[in-house]
């Protein structure tokens, strides 16, 4: 299953072109200039709609598909399409 999360990267890149800094989205977004801080670094894609509204763009193109990788068991290998032990 892939989780989905804000692409943080692009958030930033698009508030560059935009000539904003952290007090600018605040502002914008009617938010404390601290928890724009936390959207901008740590912000969960719940946070993906009001930053479309102010960087006038769609909210699914702001979020990123990460894919989980599923880590064998310590002393265990795939051998063709089954695990099996090392």
């Amino acid at each position: 299953m892939a989780e989905i999360k804000l692409n943080h990267q692009l958030v930033r890149s698009l508030m560059t072109e935009l000539f904003m800094d952290n007090g600018d989205l605040a502002k914008r977004m009617k938010v404390s200039k601290q928890m724009a801080s936390y959207i901008i670094r740590r912000g969960g894609r719940k946070y993906a709609r009001p930053l479309a509204k102010v960087f006038h763009c769609d909210w699914q193109e702001l979020l990123l598909t990460a894919h989980i990788v599923m880590k064998l068991p310590k002393g265990k290998r795939m051998k063709g399409n089954r695990v099996s032990k090392s």
